[in-house]
C-alpha cells in the first residue's frame, strides 16, 4: 500500500476499477492527478479513513468466477 506522506493521511490508488469500488463503499476522494509517468493514466488518493485498508484487503483477493 502506498501513503501520500509518513503520517499515512491519504492512500494512493492507480487502477480506476478499485477507486470506483472504494467510492461505491462511500469513502472519500481528495486529490485527482495525471501520472507523470503515463498522461494516459490517472492517479486517485483517498483519504485514509475507516478502515481503508481493510476494504483495499478485500480488493486484493483473488475471485474466481466460474467456479
Amino acid at each position: 500500500m502506498i501513503y501520500t506522506d509518513e503520517q499515512k493521511k491519504g492512500i494512493i490508488i492507480y487502477s480506476g476499477k478499485v477507486a470506483n469500488e472504494l467510492l461505491r463503499q462511500g469513502y472519500r476522494i481528495t486529490r485527482v492527478m495525471p501520472d507523470k509517468k503515463n498522461k494516459m493514466r490517472t492517479i486517485f488518493v483517498f483519504a485514509a479513513e475507516n478502515n481503508i485498508e481493510e476494504a483495499l484487503s478485500f480488493q486484493s483477493e483473488h475471485i474466481e468466477l466460474f467456479s
